[in-house]
C-alpha cells in the first residue's frame, strides 16, 4: 500500500500487521462505489482511499475522544468521530476533501486533503482553547437584597494539576456584595441594599467617566479628575445617564481557578435591577416613576426629608428619608413639595402623563401633500404659534429629533424596544407612554421588524394612538404635559432646564453616542469656573456660563451689553450642550461627515468683543463668539486711542480666533487671514469633525469629537505624512517665545538700571548700591525684581516702579513709544492659545520676530530674519 499526501500535514503507511478489525470501525460514506463498514478488506473496490488519523491534545499529548471529523466535497459531507483511542476511520472515494476537526474546549483544525486510492493518515494536535477552561453562572432574582447561587466549574487541559478556586469581586467596582464562601466553587452571593445602590449611582453620576488610563495616549485634556464635571453638590430631582444606571447596576464578579501552572479567571455578568429609570433631572416627572432626590453635602451628614403637599387621596412615602439620596413613587397626578428639614431645602415635582404632540391624520396629509415631515397636535401651535407663546414646532419638524422614530421603523430592521427609550415618548414608565397604548401590542406584533417607505404610513393609520407617541418630542425633554393644573399656569422652571444631563438622558449612553460623557472630559465642563466667574458678573457671564451665552444670544450676541444674572452658583452651567445647540433647531443629521447640526452662530460672527468680525467661518462662528483676545481692537493703528490701562493690558484667554483671522497684534499687518481660516467649519472641522472621540465612548468611533481635543496628528489630514506637524510648530513658536520674554526682561532691567535710583511700590529701593541683580518678566504688568541685597519684589507692576524720571511705564511710553507695552501684548495673544501658534503658524511667527527685533534694536542685542522651516517643506518667512 503506498502512502499519499495531504495539506499541511505528512501522510504515513499503515504498518503490517494491523488487524482488520480497526480498519473497519465507523461507517463509510455512502456514494457509488464505497462500502459500508464492516465489509472484508477483500471486499473494498480496489480504487477505494482510506484515511484513518489520531487526534490529540497539543499541550498533553493525550487522545481526543468525541472529536468530529467532517470530509466534504463540492457535492457531499459526511462525518466520524474519534473513537475511545482518539482514532478516526474513513472509507472515500479518492478525490479533493475539505477536512474540519472539532471538539469541545479545542480549536479547530481545517486542511484540504487530495486523497488517492490506498491508505492515508493525518494525524492531528488540537490546541484547547484555554489551559484551563473556567466557566461559571449565577442563577437567581438579580436584585438588591437578593441571595443568588453561584457555580463555577472546570477543565484542566494542559495537564497541571489544581490547587485552588475562589469566587471575588473586582475591587472599587459595584456595590460589595456578600459571598457566602469565597473558595469554593458552589457558593452564594447577596447583593447589597438599595440604599446602598442609591448612595453608589450618585458616586458614579459624579464621578469622571471614564479614568485616565482609558484615554488614548496621545489625547490631552484638563486632568480628569481635577474638576467635578458630573452631579453636582446641589439640592435635586437626580438626573440618571443610561452609562450611569447601566455602571451601577453592574456587579463584576470573578471565578477563578488556579493549578500549577498559572491562574485562570471568567467574570460573570450580573446586573442589579433597581428601581429608579433613566432621568433628565426636570422636576416634571411621570407618575408611577421612582423619582430619586439629592441634597447638599452637610457636615454632619445628618439628613431629615418629609413630604409637605402631596395631591388628595395620594398615599406616596419617602423611602430612605434620613439619607442623602431618598426617592418616592408620585402615584396620583399633581405636586408634590419635599423638604429636608435640616439644611430647610425645598423641592418640588409636579407628577403627570404622557400626551404626545404629533397628530397622526395631520402627518399623513403632510406625507401625502406636504414635506412629509410630522405635523404637531393643533391644541399645542395653537398657542405655540410665536405669539401667546414661543413657535418651537415649526424648527422642531425640521430636524432630526422628530423622525428618530419614523426613520428608524422605516430604514432600520434592527430597530426595536430596546431602541424606544430614547426614540419614542414614555416608554416603560407606565405613565400614558407609548407603550401603554391600546394598540402597542398590535404595532409590536405586525408592524415593528418590517422595514419600507410604507411602514410609517401603515403606523400612522392602523396604529394612530401608538404613532402619536412616537420621536423624539417636547415631553422627552420637558417631562409629561398633562397634569392637574394646565402647563400653562406651571412656572417654567420645573419644566425647562439647561443643564445638559436632559441631552445626557439619550446621547449619555457611550456604545453609541456618548457625546454626554466626551463632553464632561472637556474643559467645557468646568463647573468651578462658572460658578467663579459666570454667576456674578454679567460681562464674565457671557462667555463663562451657559446661562449667560444664551440671554447673550437674546441681545444678538452684542459686544457692549452685558447679560441680566439671574442664577446663582446653584443654578449656573458651564458651556452646555444647549449654549452651542438651540434643542429645537439641531438639524437632522449627525455623526458622519455629512452633519448639519447647527449651532447658534453659523457663517459669520456677530461684531466680536475683540473688535472684529470674522467672515465665513461656518460653524467655527459660535467657538469664535467666545474664542478670542476680547479687549477691544488693538493694532498699530488705535495704538494712541489707547488708556493708560489698556496699553499695559495683556489678552484674554481663549484667543483662537485673533490668531486664525490674523488680528490684534503689533509689528505686523493685520487682517490678514490665515489660512486656516479658509477650511470650511474652521474650528469645528479639526477639532471635531475630523477628530475621533476617544473609542470607548463612542460606537464605532463615529460621530463629532465633543472632547474638542483636536488629534495632535491632524495636520497629516491636509499637509500629508512627514509634513508640518503639531509638535513642530509648538517648538519653534516656544523658542521664540522664549527668546521674546528674556528680552524683555533685558530692557525693562536696563530702564531701571539707567534710571536709578527706582522705588519699586513698597518693596524696596533699586540704586547704585543696591542694584537689580535679576529681573525675570512675567507678564506687562508683572515684573519678577531681585535686589543685591536679596530683596525679592514680585508682580511689581511698572507703573508702580517710580524713578526721578517718572515711572517705568512713563519711561517706557516716553523713551520707546509702547515697544515694550505692544511686545508684551504679542507675547500673550501667542501664549494665551494652547495651540502655540497652531492655528496660524505664519501670523504667529511673525508678530513674535517682529516684537523680537522691535524691542531688541533698543539694546541691539536681538535680531530675528530670515526663513523658519516648520517642516514638510512648510517655512515662513521673516522679512
Amino acid at each position: 500500500m503506498n502512502p499519499t499526501h495531504s495539506s499541511g500535514v505528512p501522510a504515513k503507511a499503515i504498518p503490517g500487521g494491523w488487524p482488520f478489525a480497526f480498519m473497519f470501525i465507523a461507517a463509510m460514506l455512502v456514494v457509488p462505489g464505497v462500502y459500508a463498514a464492516g465489509a472484508s478488506e477483500k471486499a473494498l473496490p480496489p480504487a477505494a482511499a482510506k484515511l484513518t488519523g489520531l487526534v490529540t491534545n497539543s499541550l498533553t499529548g493525550e487522545k481526543v475522544v468525541g472529536a468530529t471529523v467532517t470530509l466534504a466535497t463540492t457535492t457531499a459531507t459526511v462525518t466520524v468521530e474519534t473513537n475511545a483511542n482518539g482514532r478516526y476511520f474513513r472509507v472515500l472515494q479518492p478525490g479533493v476533501y475539505d477536512m474540519d476537526i472539532s471538539a469541545d474546549n479545542f480549536n479547530g483544525n481545517s486542511q484540504q486533503l487530495s486523497l488517492l486510492k490506498g491508505w492515508t493518515v493525518v494525524d492531528v494536535a488540537l490546541e484547547p482553547n484555554a489551559p484551563v477552561i473556567v466557566s461559571a453562572s449565577v442563577d437567581g432574582t438579580e436584585a438588591p437584597g437578593e441571595v443568588l447561587s453561584a457555580m463555577g466549574s472546570y477543565i484542566i487541559m494542559d495537564g497541571s494539576s489544581y490547587v485552588s478556586s475562589s469566587w471575588s469581586q473586582i475591587p472599587d467596582e459595584g456595590v460589595p456584595a456578600t459571598i457566602s464562601d469565597p473558595t469554593s466553587d458552589n457558593t452564594t452571593v447577596t447583593l447589597g441594599t438599595v440604599s446602598e445602590y442609591a448612595a453608589h449611582l450618585v458616586h458614579v453620576l459624579r464621578e469622571p467617566p471614564i479614568t485616565e488610563a482609558d484615554l488614548p495616549p496621545d489625547l490631552k485634556l484638563q486632568p480628569i479628575n481635577e474638576i467635578e464635571k458630573g452631579l453636582q453638590n446641589r439640592d435635586q430631582v437626580v438626573a440618571i445617564t443610561p452609562f450611569g444606571l447601566e455602571k451601577t447596576q453592574a456587579v463584576p464578579l470573578t471565578y477563578s481557578v488556579t493549578t500549577t501552572s498559572g491562574t485562570y479567571s471568567v467574570e460573570v455578568d450580573l446586573n442589579a435591577a433597581l428601581p429608579w429609570n433613566v432621568s433628565t433631572g426636570v422636576r416634571t416627572v411621570p407618575v408611577n416613576g421612582t423619582v430619586l432626590l439629592f441634597a447638599k453635602d452637610q457636615d454632619p451628614p445628618a439628613y431629615n426629608w418629609t413630604i409637605t403637599q402631596s395631591p388628595t387621596g395620594s398615599a406616596v412615602a419617602l423611602t430612605d428619608p434620613t439619607t442623602q439620596t431618598p426617592w418616592l413613587t408620585p402615584d396620583i397626578v399633581g405636586t408634590y413639595q419635599i423638604q429636608e428639614t435640616n439644611s430647610g431645602a425645598v423641592l418640588e415635582v409636579h407628577a403627570g402623563r404622557y400626551h404626545g404632540v404629533i397628530d397622526p391624520l395631520l402627518t399623513l396629509n403632510s406625507i401625502m401633500f406636504g414635506d412629509g415631515r410630522p405635523v404637531g397636535d393643533e391644541n399645542c401651535t395653537t398657542c405655540h404659534d410665536g405669539s401667546a407663546a414661543p413657535d418651537k414646532f415649526t424648527p422642531w419638524r425640521q430636524t432630526g429629533h422628530a423622525e428618530a422614530f419614523s426613520q428608524g421603523i422605516t430604514t432600520n430592521d434592527h430597530f426595536g424596544e430596546n431602541c424606544f427609550g430614547c426614540h419614542t415618548v414614555g416608554f416603560g414608565t407606565e405613565a400614558g407612554g407609548i407603550d401603554s397604548t391600546p394598540n402597542y401590542g398590535n404595532f409590536v406584533d405586525n408592524l415593528l421588524g418590517i422595514t419600507g417607505d410604507e411602514t410609517w404610513t401603515t403606523m400612522l393609520m392602523d396604529y394612530p394612538d401608538t404613532a402619536r407617541l412616537s420621536n423624539i418630542q417636547c415631553e422627552n425633554c420637558h417631562g409629561p404635559q398633562d397634569y392637574t393644573e394646565a402647563h400653562k399656569n406651571q412656572p417654567g422652571a420645573p419644566r425647562v432646564s439647561l443643564a445638559p444631563d436632559v441631552c445626557g438622558s439619550c446621547h449619555g449612553e457611550p456604545s453609541r453616542h456618548g457625546r454626554f460623557q466626551q463632553w464632561q472630559l472637556s474643559s467645557h465642563a468646568d463647573y468651578d469656573l462658572a460658578r467663579e466667574r459666570g454667576a456674578e458678573s454679567g460681562n464674565c457671564a457671557r462667555c463663562h456660563s451657559g446661562n449667560g451665552f444664551v440671554a447673550w444670544g437674546d441681545l444678538d450676541f452684542d459686544p457692549d451689553q452685558e447679560v441680566d444674572v439671574t442664577w446663582n452658583e446653584d443654578t449656573v452651567q458651564p458651556q452646555v450642550c444647549a449654549a452651542c445647540h438651540d434643542p429645537h433647531d439641531t438639524g437632522t443629521t449627525s455623526g458622519d461627515d455629512g452633519t448639519d447640526a447647527k449651532v447658534r452662530v453659523m457663517g459669520n460672527t456677530h461684531k466680536l468683543i475683540a473688535g472684529f468680525t470674522a467672515i465665513s467661518v461656518g460653524k467655527g462662528a459660535t467657538c469664535m463668539t467666545c474664542h478670542n483676545s476680547r479687549r477691544g481692537l488693538r493694532n498699530e493703528s488705535v495704538w494712541n486711542t489707547l488708556s493708560d490701562g489698556e496699553k499695559d493690558d495683556v489678552p484674554h484667554h481663549g484667543v483662537q480666533a485673533d490668531l486664525v483671522m490674523g488680528q490684534n497684534a503689533y509689528f505686523v499687518e493685520t487682517g490678514v487671514r490665515g489660512k486656516h481660516s479658509l477650511i470650511e467649519d474652521v474650528c469645528v472641522t479639526c477639532h471635531m469633525n475630523k477628530t475621533q472621540p476617544p473609542d470607548i465612548l463612542s460606537y464605532n468611533q463615529s460621530g463629532t469629537n465633543h472632547t474638542f481635543a483636536a488629534d495632535p496628528n491632524i495636520c497629516a489630514e491636509c499637509h500629508g505624512e512627514g509634513g508640518v506637524s503639531t509638535d513642530t510648530v509648538k517648538a519653534v513658536v516656544n523658542s521664540y517665545l522664549d527668546i521674546l520674554a528674556a528680552t524683555l526682561a533685558d530692557d525693562y532691567k536696563s530702564l531701571i538700571l539707567a534710571n536709578y535710583p527706582a522705588t519699586i511700590g513698597t518693596c524696596g529701593v533699586a540704586d547704585i548700591g543696591n542694584p537689580v541683580v535679576e529681573l525675570l518678566w512675567e507678564r506687562t504688568d508683572r515684573l519678577d525684581i531681585t535686589l543685591q541685597d536679596g530683596t525679592l519684589c514680585n508682580n511689581a507692576n511698572p507703573n508702580s516702579i517710580s524713578t526721578p524720571s517718572g515711572s517705568v511705564f512713563e519711561l517706557s511710553a516716553a523713551e520707546y513709544e509702547g515697544a515694550l507695552e505692544k511686545a508684551g501684548w504679542n507675547y500673550y495673544l501667542v501664549y494665551e492659545d494652547e495651540g502655540r501658534g497652531v492655528h496660524n503658524p505664519d501670523f504667529s511667527l511673525k508678530l513674535l520676530a517682529g516684537a523680537i527685533n522691535a524691542i531688541g534694536d533698543l539694546g541691539g542685542s536681538v535680531k530675528v530674519s530670515g526663513a523658519i522651516p516648520l517642516g514638510g517643506g512648510y517655512e515662513v518667512v521673516i522679512p
